[in-house]
């Protein structure tokens, strides 16, 4: 035991079982220590915390025999710290407080208010970063020196002064009459999450119609230090591509939440994947197939968002609000994505896009021949799946001088060029051309005549003049074109394939079967300009 004017050596228990050894200072306050008992969040390890994370904290006094007047204690917080909570205050029994009253019992903080001066124990200011208890005058009659325990709770606010790898810690000031004593809370660091996002396709370069596989990879990035909560993957499919919903694989060692198909909305062209938590250790993967409609460039982005800590954000949004943790201070809150905040604060997204053209035709593909021998039966090969025209359902051409309804089917673009052996009452669309409706010069072609002998599709495609129409009805939308040239080129002649910044429609067939050489003399070109278009 020791007393007011005496040295001693003592070990004393508080009464949440934490052991001091105080040395007896001028035989006054004995010990003042503050520690760390415990943090609310499970995933980091003392001394690391993460935005939002609620420290409690334990701060012993030793209280020598007799009276002490006039005790407060005055915790002011690093900045980037708040005070959110007082949870108890342990008296010995035979220890009194003139504002606190007879020890014995934990004691209650005052109201969760804790703002207003002479009516508020603690009273709480700046934004919570200023605590202060007032005991009032304080007697310890048992004779030995006695533990007063103030246990308390602090968050790390989401501010710009946080940032991974920054420490913070806490003075503490513990007056009484005549003196005072300080002493500082131990030094935790700030740890965050940092992921990143890759996005692919393949191929890249594909003709109307063709199926595109996007992969998404996400995975924590080397500088990340903690796990990432409430992840949100959303890739919106743009007005080029049709996605395929069937073909969503979702992949990774994270766990996905267990939302039901589908993940797509179609009513926004949105695929939305969460996670509630991806590990440090862990990654994702995403894969979806989608059609290429154009036109091009069709740029397909991700972004991933995510938060500090497993607390659902408050809905509706966007942007969804955070909970806010402490009634004092309105940065207490988990550490997010809010594309209005400033630079360093709530930034956890990150995006990548990728890039889908049109493939491009080389200067020596030859214009394709549109035409067998008439009135004879031509043998043909089986069409194999590498040379499979794209079937579009949806796309037609009608030219009512010609009185021709037909189907647009897609001619796959390779090395040698297109072909359309295969060609019978459709249309084809030269794949590396513009689609029809687009800027640019989009080509199609059809048979003068068919491998059976009888007349193809474009067997009177001469007969059209300046002012007859083209309709081209093409997912939904209506284009009308005007014929403004009919022309016989050489079969050798590209020019038929020049580039147009504007929409032109180019038609091209045979003409001049030689019998001689059982090739057509001529091809013949029709090009007519885009009048209007609409949508029903």
């Amino acid at each position: 035991p020791g007393s007011p004017g005496a040295l001693a050596n003592n070990v004393i228990t508080s009464a949440t079982g934490t052991t001091y050894n105080p040395t007896v200072d001028f035989g006054f306050v004995s010990v003042f220590a503050k520690t760390i008992v415990a943090t609310d969040a499970t995933h980091t390890t003392d001394p690391t915390v993460t935005i939002g994370e609620i420290i409690t904290y334990e701060v012993a006094m030793v209280i020598p025999t007799g009276p002490l007047n006039a005790v407060t204690l005055v915790d002011t917080p690093q900045a980037g710290l708040a005070f959110v909570d007082c949870l108890t205050i342990n008296i010995p029994s035979n220890v009194s407080s003139s504002t606190f009253g007879p020890g014995g019992t934990p004691i209650a903080c005052d109201s969760s208010d804790g703002t207003t001066p002479g009516l508020n124990n603690p009273l709480v200011e700046n934004n919570g970063g200023r605590i202060t208890f007032d005991f009032g005058d304080i007697n310890n009659t048992a004779g030995a020196n006695q533990v007063i325990t103030v246990q308390y709770t602090l968050i790390v606010l989401d501010i710009l002064g946080n940032q991974d790898g920054d420490t913070l810690t806490n003075d503490v000031t513990w007056t009484y009459q005549g003196g005072s004593r300080n002493t500082q809370a131990p030094l935790v660091e700030i740890v965050e999450p940092e992921l990143e996002i890759n996005k692919s396709a393949s191929p890249t370069t594909v003709s109307v119609g063709g199926t595109v596989t996007f992969t998404i990879d996400l995975n924590h990035a080397a500088i990340s230090s903690a796990d990432a909560f409430d992840v949100v993957v959303r890739d919106q499919i743009p007005s080029g591509l049709t996605f395929l919903p069937a073909t969503l694989v979702i992949g990774g060692t994270a766990t996905v939440n267990p939302q039901p198909p589908p993940y797509y909305d179609s009513a926004t062209n949105t695929v939305t994947i969460a996670w509630d938590v991806i590990r440090l250790s862990e990654t994702a993967t995403i894969t979806f197939d989608a059609t290429y409609v154009g036109p091009p460039p069709v740029v397909n982005s991700s972004s991933a968002e995510w938060t500090s800590l497993e607390i659902d954000p408050q809905l509706p949004g966007p942007p969804p609000v955070p909970v806010q943790r402490s009634p004092y201070n309105p940065a207490a809150t988990e550490r997010w994505y809010d594309p209005a905040a400033p630079a360093g604060v709530n930034n956890y997204v990150v995006s990548d896009s990728v890039t889908i053209n049109a493939g491009a035709i080389a200067p020596e593909v030859r214009i394709p021949e549109t035409g067998f021998a008439p009135g004879i039966r031509s043998e043909i090969p089986a069409q194999t799946a590498e040379n499979a025209y794209a079937q579009y359902g949806n796309v037609s051409i009608r030219i009512p001088a010609l009185r021709l309804d037909a189907p647009i089917v897609g001619i796959p673009l390779d090395q040698d060029g297109w072909d359309v052996t295969w060609l019978w009452n459709q249309v084809g669309y030269l794949a590396g051309t513009a689609f029809p409706g687009w800027d640019g010069n989009s080509v199609l072609t059809s048979h003068v005549y068919l491998p059976n002998g009888l007349p193809g599709p474009f067997v009177n495609l001469k007969q059209l003049k300046w002012g007859d129409r083209v309709i081209v009805e093409s997912f939904g939308t209506r284009y009308v074109y005007e014929v403004r040239d009919s022309s016989l080129m050489d079969p050798e002649d590209t020019a038929i394939m020049r580039h147009e910044e504007s929409p032109w429609l180019t038609l091209i067939t045979c003409q001049g079967y030689d019998e001689f050489s059982d090739t057509y003399r001529w091809r013949r070109v029709v090009r007519a300009v885009l009048i209007e278009s609409s949508t029903p």
